[in-house]
């Protein structure tokens, strides 16, 4: 892809299945249909740019399936905002969208 294309990759639909078993992944989208990969950090400052965008994609598009993964690699404080994502996610997983549009809208570290 030239540059500030966005890279296909194409995965076996096994990938998919296992990676939506990971404890870290919150789906979102249609049930079935064309499958996205978002790998986040709460306190990534691209990925806190690119959130209204993804909220307005998922919104557009029927076929698209999204699964977010939460990956916190920006120490301690990601770590504990992902353990506390993880939690809302647990207990109320109805709440998680509205939660994790929340902390990506957050300025500052959380």
């Amino acid at each position: 892809p030239g540059k500030g294309e966005a890279r296909r990759l194409d995965i076996p639909e096994a990938g998919v299945r296992e990676g939506a078993r990971l404890p870290q992944t919150f789906r979102r989208g249609a049930r079935n249909g064309v499958t996205m990969v978002e790998f986040f950090d709460y306190n990534c400052p691209w990925c806190r740019r690119s959130a209204p965008e993804l909220e307005a994609l998922i919104a557009s598009d029927s076929r698209l399936r999204v699964m977010m993964a939460n990956y916190a690699i920006l120490g301690e404080d990601s770590v504990a905002a992902a353990k506390v994502s993880l939690a809302v996610m647990a207990d109320a997983a109805e709440a998680w969208p509205a939660f994790h549009r929340d902390l990506m809208a957050s300025r500052g570290i959380v």
